[in-house]
This record gives C-alpha cells, sequence and structure tokens, in this order.
C-alpha cells in the first residue's frame, strides 16, 4: 500500500504513515515527555499505520523501544495506541 493512502476497515479508515510523519510523531511524543507505561522508557517508536476515528482524531500505534526490558515480559505493554484530536493530527502534519 502506497504511503498516505486511507482505505476502509470494518470500524474505520486506516492510514499508511511515511516514515516523515512517523519521525514527526514520535518527536512530538518526545515534546510532551511520553513515557512507556510499563518500563519508563521515553524512546516510543510510531508504527506505520494509524486508525480515523469515525468523529474525528486518530489512533496512532506505538511501540516501545526497550523490547528487553522486564516490565515487557512476553510482550506485555510493548505495543499500545494512542489516540489524538484532529487538531493534534494537524499540528503533528497527519
Amino acid at each position: 500500500m502506497e504511503e498516505g493512502v486511507r482505505w476502509l476497515g470494518k470500524e474505520n479508515a486506516t492510514q499508511r504513515l511515511s516514515r516523515e510523519q512517523q519521525r514527526r510523531v514520535e518527536e512530538w511524543l518526545w515534546e510532551r515527555a511520553e513515557r512507556c507505561a510499563s518500563c519508563g522508557n521515553a524512546n516510543i517508536r510510531c508504527e506505520d499505520v494509524t486508525s480515523e476515528h469515525l468523529g474525528g482524531g486518530l489512533s496512532l500505534h506505538l511501540r516501545c523501544s526497550n523490547s528487553d526490558a522486564e516490565a515487557h515480559a512476553l510482550g506485555f505493554g510493548l505495543t499500545w495506541s494512542r489516540s489524538i484530536t484532529q487538531e493534534e493530527a494537524q499540528q503533528i502534519g497527519l
């Protein structure tokens, strides 16, 4: 699938992010001092797909880069989603 292309799923539309968009999300998270809830790591990676909410906004699919942390035994807490508003998405450039 091409970057920036949107497609419809069963529950919502999704969008593939370019590497530049992923980098902007990661910088935005860093500026807001976002941390992994399981291990406290600040180095959070954004996956290349987002999900759009019907009422507006996006779900970012995130991954902790500290996969060896004891807090992530058996993959617990390694990936999660974070909702952002349309305004936040525009600030990031999505």
